[in-house]
């Protein structure tokens, strides 16, 4: 099983301790950018072989569009609330809840022109 160590997850670290097992804990790592592994469509890659492939269409989803840029957009769609959060967190939260009434796709097709085909990716 996993544990993160994580504040909701102290109790647990702590019943570790308790029970000596300390040293029986192999490191959690959540996220590892060149390790990470990407699988879609059947097709599997690290995250560093997706970052650096010269190919338009890794994934093999023939859309025409390209998943890189798709990728960016989203970022950039996204990146306002990740910034307000960071900054304000009650502005951020505000921020968020006044799209609470999309899904991602919903914001994405309706509030940043997203078209159908990427939004479906």
């Amino acid at each position: 099983m996993r544990f993160p160590q994580i504040p909701p997850q102290q109790r647990t670290f702590d019943l570790f301790e308790y029970l000596g097992l300390s040293s029986k804990i192999i490191p959690y790592t959540m996220s590892n950018e060149k390790e990470d592994i990407l699988y879609y469509n059947g097709v599997a890659m690290t995250a560093d072989q997706y970052k650096f492939s010269a190919n338009l269409d890794p994934f093999a989803t023939q859309s025409g569009i390209n998943p890189k840029e798709a990728e960016a957009q989203f970022k950039a769609a996204i990146y306002p609330f990740k910034q307000a959060l960071k900054t304000n967190f009650k502005k951020g939260w505000e921020m968020l809840m006044n799209e609470d009434k999309h899904s991602m796709r919903t914001y994405l097709f309706f509030e940043k022109n997203f078209s159908e085909p990427v939004c479906a990716a």
